[in-house]
């Protein structure tokens, strides 16, 4: 067996236990949802997804409601159709090939008005409908603000809306997220578990997204967010205070998960879906492949989780909103999922670049997996250009000369190094900045559960080894994404040994035109 799938199938060992308490049914949040009809908004994406799986293969729902919008030509029908096939699936559709029996598809764009829901969906939604998840959002770090409002501020009025004229509703959790306080005048400081005052009132902010013309709105975008690195936490801070303002007596809280990386265990160790290549994800892509060289991080401690603790967290404090709100405490609370001190970032990208990592590379890498991290942006810059500009200018220039073509997807290599320098830079503020996520709500919430929730709904990140996980997380990357089926991990290792090579070779070819380069300056200026 490859030393790849050894491993992997050492980490689904872990999985035994979790699936046994599954399988008695006799935690308390299992008996919580056990027959309940829930709303997920989001359902088709990252988080969504993963959601779905937890609560029908742990929690024996009667119902989940996804609502969803049409979409490159596919139907919402279609595309819940297409979402059942996914991979994120496959341990539940073994125990249960018909779970999708479960999952009831609802045309509608938390984007529109009313979430683009026909009268009869909306009455239906409101008849039988018990918790509410609302994880719709627009995470693009570079959307416009008019698209960042509606969708994460008025579409959050709206799923409002409509939990209010929801007849049995047992608790509504709003995702947010952590990074939404992390402001510049927070940088080395605390963020606590609180709705802080919002940058704008929300029916403002909704209004301007509603009938100001682009070019206005495009010229005061950088004005009104200041303080906040882009527009997908600016809206989601708004939001936030939306909440606060508009939930009345309804059950509900705050979830603030951090970045999130792939799973740990569930619904399989690594597991991680490949729309994530646009964030820390996409970084650690480059780097594992070789394509990537060099990052610009500070020596701090990240804060991030696994996919598979976000989403425990998230139906625990549902339970735990129930459980306050029929104790009379009504107080909207704040749940922060934090890492603490676990994940630092310098320690991380040396993991990835390993020894026992380049063990275990892939056989689709394309260079020699090494790096250097700099927290210079000039040097970023410098080192950017020498190990992925210039040889990507090299790699087109030969293609073109040869008139070979390059993979299907890539127009150049140019441009694909482009295109990581922007993800880079737009990234660049997080994994130079740092912050202290206070979570005492959410350990508490922890230490709350049953020592069988504990170990079905897992959300206690401290514990985690960092090595331990990122391995499980590199190889996820391989099989979910590079999607090389853990196989010919001894072939990506011998390929390694001539990259390393060429890449000894390309660096002496480098210092000996540049070496040339000044020493004919030099003779030059003697003659001049």
């Amino acid at each position: 067996m490859d030393p790849a799938e050894v491993l992997m199938e050492e980490a689904k060992a872990r999985q035994k236990p979790i699936l046994e308490a599954a399988a008695r049914g006799d935690s308390e949040i299992q008996r919580f949802f056990s027959g309940t009809t829930a709303l997920v908004t989001g359902g088709t994406g990252f988080l969504g997804k993963l959601l779905i799986e937890k609560l029908i293969r742990s929690c024996d729902v009667k119902k989940i409601y996804v609502i969803s919008r049409a979409k490159k030509g596919m139907s919402s029908k279609d595309r819940i159709s297409a979402l059942l096939k996914d991979c994120v699936f496959d341990t539940l559709r073994e125990a249960n090939p018909d779970f999708g029996n479960k999952i009831e598809p609802v045309e509608g764009d938390v984007a529109e008005l009313q979430l683009g829901l026909s009268v009869q969906s909306w009455d239906t939604i409101a008849k039988k409908v018990d918790v509410i998840f609302h994880m719709a959002a627009t995470t693009r770090f570079d959307e416009t603000l008019r698209q960042a409002t509606l969708i994460n501020v008025r579409g959050t009025r709206e799923i409002l809306a409509l939990a209010k004229q929801c007849k049995n509703l047992r608790s509504f959790v709003y995702v947010s997220t952590a990074y939404c306080q992390a402001t510049r005048d927070r940088i080395k400081s605390e963020v606590l578990e609180h709705i802080y005052p919002s940058p704008i009132y929300p029916d403002a902010l909704i209004g301007m997204a509603e009938s100001m013309g682009d070019e206005r709105l495009v010229s005061i975008t950088k004005e009104l967010i200041d303080g906040w690195p882009n527009t997908y936490t600016f809206t989601k801070a708004v939001a936030e205070e939306l909440v606060r303002s508009n939930i009345g007596d309804l059950p509900a809280c705050v979830v603030r998960p951090p970045v999130v990386l792939g799973a740990y265990t569930e619904p399989s160790p690594g597991w991680i879906d490949p729309s994530c290549v646009y964030g820390v994800t996409g970084w650690l892509l480059t780097a594992l492949i070789g394509a990537a060289h060099v990052v610009l991080i500070e020596n701090i401690d990240a804060c991030v989780a696994p996919a598979d603790f976000v989403t425990n967290a998230v139906i625990a404090s549902a339970v735990e909103t129930r459980n306050r709100h029929d104790n009379d405490d009504k107080q909207l609370k704040v749940y922060t999922i934090s890492s603490g001190s676990s994940f630092n970032l310098v320690t991380t990208s040396k993991i990835i670049r390993s020894d026992r990592m380049k063990s275990l590379v892939s056989p689709k890498s394309v260079w020699y997996c090494w790096g250097v991290e700099t927290s210079n942006k000039f040097i970023f810059w410098l080192l950017y250009w020498m190990l992925h500009y210039i040889p990507a200018y090299i790699v087109d220039s030969l293609f073109f000369l040869l008139r070979l073509k390059l993979p299907e997807g890539i127009p150049s290599v140019v441009k694909v190094y482009t295109k990581m320098y922007k993800m880079t830079s737009i990234l660049s503020y997080f994994l130079t900045n740092e912050w202290t996520f206070k979570d005492d709500n959410t350990v508490a919430l922890y230490h709350k559960l049953s020592s069988t929730d504990k170990l079905l709904f897992n959300f206690n990140i401290k514990p985690l080894l960092l090595e331990d996980y990122f391995m499980t997380y590199c190889l996820g990357i391989r099989k979910y994404i590079i999607k090389d089926n853990l196989k010919n991990t001894k072939k990506g290792v011998r390929m390694q040994f001539w990259f390393k090579i060429a890449n000894f070779l390309y660096f002496a070819m480098f210092g000996y035109i540049v070496f040339k380069f000044f020493y004919t300056l030099y003779n030059i200026s003697n003659i001049l």
